[in-house]
């Protein structure tokens, strides 16, 4: 049974509840074995997805692999070790497609990392080094 928390594709840190585990939540849902590539997009600061001063970490994941993508108001950003040279496709809550630029695919655990520093610091995660992503065609 899929966590409820993991069936909403956009959360905002300010959200989650002392009972929400998501990093565990994502972790057990990768450990059973995903037939399609799952992602989130969890942000903190203003609701508004359209201020500047949003700050939005979309992860995923897809068994052996998972995805993260920094988007600090405007512009993305991609880990400088990813392993994806073109774009990829994951469903926000195993539902709805979005796009996911070249270099963004890093390891699971990664994914996982990345995740909890966020939650706890609600800035860019430092777990990784980071470079620009490559804007869409």
């Amino acid at each position: 049974m899929i966590p409820s928390i993991l069936e909403v594709s956009f959360i905002n840190v300010d959200d989650l509840t002392g009972n929400d585990d998501l990093v565990s939540a994502v972790r057990e849902l990768n450990a059973g074995g995903v037939e399609i590539p799952w992602a989130w997009c969890i942000s903190a600061g203003p609701t508004d997805p359209l201020s500047s001063d949003r700050r939005t970490l979309t992860i995923g994941v897809n068994n052996t692999v998972g995805v993260l993508v920094w988007s600090p108001g405007r512009g993305r950003q991609v880990p400088q070790a990813g392993a994806n040279p073109e774009w990829s496709t994951y469903y926000l809550a195993g539902m709805y497609d979005t796009s996911i630029p070249p270099n963004a695919e890093v390891p699971p655990e990664t994914v996982y990392e990345a995740l909890a520093e966020f939650l706890d610091t609600r800035s860019l995660p430092t777990c990784i080094e980071w470079q620009r992503a490559v804007d869409p065609a």
